[in-house]
């Protein structure tokens, strides 16, 4: 997921516009973290 996307999805949040632009880049990189590991994780259970 690239940083566009994140905060593509993250705006949909009104929570997202309430936050100091620091909390925005934190939320964006913990969001981008959390998402690819989970996707990973399927894909590799997909696979056995």
């Amino acid at each position: 997921m690239t940083k566009e996307q994140a905060i593509r999805i993250l705006m949909e949040s009104p929570v997202y516009f309430t936050l100091a632009p620091a909390e925005r880049k934190q939320l964006i990189d913990e969001y981008r973290e959390n998402f690819s590991t989970t996707g990973q994780s399927e894909k590799e259970g997909q696979k056995q």
